[in-house]
């Protein structure tokens, strides 16, 4: 659900690249990589917390 979310968001941006000057879109262009780089790290975070329960659980 997130990364489709991520996705509609990266093609709306796409779409909006034309009608946005240079500096505002690169303002939008960083937001962007920092909502992934969030949701990447939140996932990780999932992860590795799943890892250690399935650990715990098989030991």
């Amino acid at each position: 659900m997130l990364f489709a979310n991520l996705l509609i968001e990266f093609w709306t941006l796409q779409a909006q690249v034309k009608y946005y000057s240079s500096s505002e879109f690169i303002l939008q262009f960083t937001f962007y990589i920092e909502k992934v780089s969030s949701a990447l790290s939140i996932c990780t975070l999932l992860y590795f917390s799943l890892q250690t329960v399935v650990y715990r659980v098989n030991r």
